[in-house]
This record gives C-alpha cells, structure tokens and sequence, in this order.
C-alpha cells in the first residue's frame, strides 16, 4: 500500500490496464503493490523488517527468472521438471532464521505441489526439497514435510495467495501459513551454512520471498 501512495492516478491506472474487472479489492491493491516501480512488499503480516539488501534468490538453474533485487522467484522452463533455487546469504546450523514466501502465481491455485524449507550447500537442483539427506521441505499441495524422500503427513495444504513462513530455531524447521503456526516439520542435522530454499514444479510458477523478523 505504500507504494500505492506515492504513485500518481496517471500511474495507479496504467497498470490497471490488464487487471479483471471482477477481482476482489483486497487482491487489486496488492497486485497493483507488486507492479508498482517500487516492487513487491518485502514484509507480510505486521512485519516492518526490511529485506537483507545481500540476500535474495540465487540459482544456476538456466529456467528461472529471478527478479527484483533477488526478491521474486519465476520458473521460465523445464515445465513438470523439479529444479530448485536457494537464498543468500547463508547461516550456521541451528541459528534463528526465517522466511516468508508470497505464493505469488501458482499453475493451479489449489492442489499445487511447490516445496519450500531449507538445505544445506548441496541443494538438490533438478529435484524437490527433502530428496536428499541435506535438504529438508514442505510441500504445499499435501501439507507433508520432506526428508531423505521420506513423504511424511504434516498439516495442512497451502495455495496461491498464502504465504508460507519457515522458521528455522535449535537443530528444526517449523512452518506457518499466513501467520499461524502449523508446527515442527523437520529435525535438522549437519555442519556449514544453511540457506533458505524453494522448489519449483511448472512454468509461470512465482514466489515473493521476504526476510521479517521470526515469530515469537
């Protein structure tokens, strides 16, 4: 909203250009937000705490967009392909640290599988979150947490529009959805820098990732 009101009414309408007639209010003002020139929101639900101006999305996967600073994740290619993107800047094992992730645009807005968590440097980058011994994810189509390609009832599902938090503390992952807290979704094992991390599934599919300060 605040980039709404620094825009002028020449601006507001020009990116409504393309905007559906019928869509809810509340979900106009926050598209128009992300299309502003000043970018997404890079703080959800009460947060004030800015983005680390040194973190952000990095990738070598060649069918991924990142955008904005390194805020916003896109998938370009690969279509029904895994392929995974970390972010930066790394942290021990074990520290407090959390993420958000805006569920931007999803293939599907409900029964949608991304995965999002943590891993250490080796991410697995052509599969999911959790496939490996040194990655850990929740999947949002079936609400499972991932690890070592254990599939493991969680909580609940997640959709477009959500916003997904992982909170790592001590040596576990716990996940929150649109700030309640589902619960613990992973123990947490190894040595070196962990990262925040995402997996991404389709073409066109978009997460915002930002960086408040961690549930209390």
């Amino acid at each position: 909203m605040d980039q709404l009101n620094n825009m002028s009414v020449g601006e507001v309408l020009a990116l409504c250009r393309d905007v559906d007639p019928n869509m809810p209010f509340g979900e106009l003002v926050q598209q128009l937000g992300e299309r502003s020139p000043k970018g997404p929101p890079v703080a959800r639900k009460g947060s004030s705490t800015p983005m680390d101006p040194k973190g952000g999305f990095v990738t070598k996967a060649s069918h991924f967009d990142v955008s904005n600073g390194g805020l916003v994740l896109k998938k370009t290619g690969n279509d029904g392909q895994w392929n995974s993107a970390r972010i930066k800047p790394g942290t021990a094992v074990g520290a407090r640290r959390y993420f958000e992730f805006y569920l931007k645009k999803l293939k599907k807005v409900v029964n949608q599988q991304i995965v999002l968590g943590l891993t250490l440097e080796s991410m697995p980058k052509d599969n999911f979150l959790g496939t490996t011994a040194f990655s850990w994810g929740y999947g949002t189509k079936y609400g499972h947490s991932y690890h070592k390609a254990a599939d493991m009832p969680f909580a609940e599902q997640a959709k477009q529009g959500d916003t997904i938090g992982i909170l790592m503390s001590g040596p576990a992952m716990y996940v929150y959805k649109n700030g309640k807290k589902l619960g613990k979704a992973c123990d947490l094992h190894g040595t070196g820098s962990i990262y925040g991390a995402v997996s991404l599934l389709h073409e066109g599919d978009c997460v915002v990732v930002s960086h408040p300060e961690p549930p209390a």
